[in-house]
């Protein structure tokens, strides 16, 4: 639980940071979500960007941190094929980074 809630805190503290303000679910952090991650993506570690339910989620390893506010179906078709088999990156302020660039 204090695990939990230090993720969530953190993820919090840098989206208003970061000015990323239309992250929604902050604390839908579920397990066994990340059934479309390839395992090459998740074998990289950090973090990864991947469709959940229509929208980007953020995940670590296979567990589903966040999701944010951007259907699949606004993006260009390119990103959402790299959304779709997973975007791994190593920090989490490259995944808030790329969330900007995908109109989070």
């Amino acid at each position: 639980m204090r695990k939990r809630m230090w993720i969530l805190l953190l993820a919090l503290a840098l989206a208003a940071t970061a000015g990323v303000a239309s992250i929604a679910a902050l604390a839908n952090y579920e397990t066994g979500a990340a059934a479309r991650v390839s395992e090459d993506t998740l074998e990289k570690g950090g973090y990864t960007l991947a469709e959940y339910n229509g929208v980007i989620g953020v995940y670590e390893g296979d567990r589903l941190l966040m999701t944010a506010d951007v259907p699949l179906e606004s993006l260009r078709a390119v990103d959402r094929e790299q959304i779709v088999r997973g975007i791994a990156v190593d920090t989490w302020e490259q995944a808030v980074r790329l969330l900007e660039d995908f109109g989070a």
